[in-house]
């Protein structure tokens, strides 16, 4: 397969490892989409179940958030160069958490975002199959709601939820 950065098919995995991720975490997923809009593709919104702890439920999303970069370097099968990766919406998140839960701490935020990225990395890997098929399911409709996300994910695990 090969993954055309200006086709669908990056952000459609990029999303779909985001969600498959925060399903991975109990984060429900709102809505996936991979419609463009004003030229930037639209992100996946998901939620953290209430009865997380802050510390864990910020740790799971800095998870989530680093997967669609892992998403779309496993589909691309090398790690890719982002030259703006500092300054997406992805970063910026998983940055804040890592902030709050480091105390304000640069060095240590820095150490918590290369922990999520392997993090990140080793679940992509994991639950590719899962990315694959809510990926497909994107590539085919654009735009998934939650219930269908978790669908997609249960088929591909033939009626098992994932551990």
């Amino acid at each position: 397969m090969s993954a055309d950065a200006d086709s669908y098919e990056w952000p459609a995995f990029h999303e779909a490892s985001h969600c498959c991720l925060a399903e991975y975490f109990s984060q429900e997923t709102k809505e996936a989409w991979i419609a463009r809009r004003e030229g930037q593709h639209i992100p996946a919104e998901w939620r953290a179940p209430s009865n997380v702890a802050d510390k864990q439920r910020r740790l799971n999303e800095i998870i989530v958030l680093m997967a669609g970069r892992a998403g779309v370097d496993r589909l691309s099968g090398r790690k890719l160069e982002y030259p703006d990766w500092h300054e997406s919406d992805d970063y910026t998140l998983a940055l804040r958490r890592a902030m709050w839960l480091s105390g304000d701490d640069e060095q240590a935020a820095d150490l918590l975002l290369q922990w999520g990225a392997r993090r990140a990395e080793l679940l992509v890997e994991r639950l590719w199959h899962e990315i694959h098929a809510v990926a497909y399911g994107l590539l085919e409709h654009e735009r998934l709601t939650g219930s269908h996300v978790r669908e997609i994910i249960k088929q591909s695990n033939n009626g098992k939820v994932a551990a």
